[in-house]
């Protein structure tokens, strides 16, 4: 089979809804946050604050500005993605060598490292 020219996602293969691997990497860079500080709001009530809010930076800036916090944001905020990889184990025999939760404890090592060199 060749492959030269076409594109293959290349992920751990592991499943991880967007904000929980949010928090993961808050953790794993030394800023854990508690269950009880996390906040959820339902997807229909953040569509209507965005909707609000671009309404209002409409108006108040007489059309010149779009507000930061819009319904697109919120609506990929509310997705979950997951990315198969079975072209490149097929095409490339392809292997991830290091679990999610190695890469993260890697990565989040070298955050706290590069925050600990600002302070």
């Amino acid at each position: 089979m060749r492959v030269d020219g076409q594109g293959c996602l290349i992920t751990n293969d592991e499943h991880i809804p967007f904000w929980e691997f949010a928090r993961a990497i808050d953790e794993a860079a030394g800023h854990p946050t508690r269950e009880e500080d996390v906040k959820s709001v339902p997807k229909m009530v953040g569509l209507f604050m965005a909707i609000v809010a671009e309404w209002m930076v409409w108006i108040l800036s007489f059309g010149r500005k779009k507000s930061r916090v819009n319904r697109v944001g919120i609506a990929y905020s509310c997705m979950t993605r997951t990315y198969r990889i079975d072209k490149a184990k097929k095409a490339l025999g392809y292997e991830p060598r290091v679990s999610l939760e190695e890469a993260l404890r890697r990565s989040g090592g070298s955050f706290a490292v590069k925050s600990q060199k600002k302070d």
